[in-house]
């Protein structure tokens, strides 16, 4: 969104890769893994070759594509990854690690 101006494309990019997922999964339950394992690698090979081409395209279309923003932030280093850890989503993410590993651990 930052870099394209553009919030359908950030949608877009997130609607294909679930669509993706859940296409495989239906392949490997409905297929087996051989099918759902080839489709699985063409599609990583496709998303590579559609990342590089849209960084390139992004880079001849705006110049100043790989310049860093010179506005200053007023949050320093530390209140940066205070804010990124201290939120809902970071709390969840946190949360759901913790309990994935002692899981883990005793099952």
């Amino acid at each position: 969104m930052v870099k394209t101006g553009n919030l359908w494309v950030s949608i877009a990019i997130h609607f294909l890769n679930n669509g993706l997922s859940a296409a495989i999964t239906l392949l490997q339950w409905y297929q087996g893994d051989l099918l759902a394992n080839t489709v699985y690698l063409i599609a990583f090979a496709a998303w590579i070759l559609l990342g590089i081409g849209s960084v390139v395209f992004l880079a001849v279309r705006r110049k100043g594509f790989f310049r860093l923003s010179r506005t200053a932030c007023a949050l320093t280093v530390g209140q940066k990854f205070l804010h990124m850890i201290v939120n809902p989503g970071g709390l969840v993410l946190f949360g759901y690690c913790a309990l994935s590993c002692v899981l883990m651990m005793y099952l």
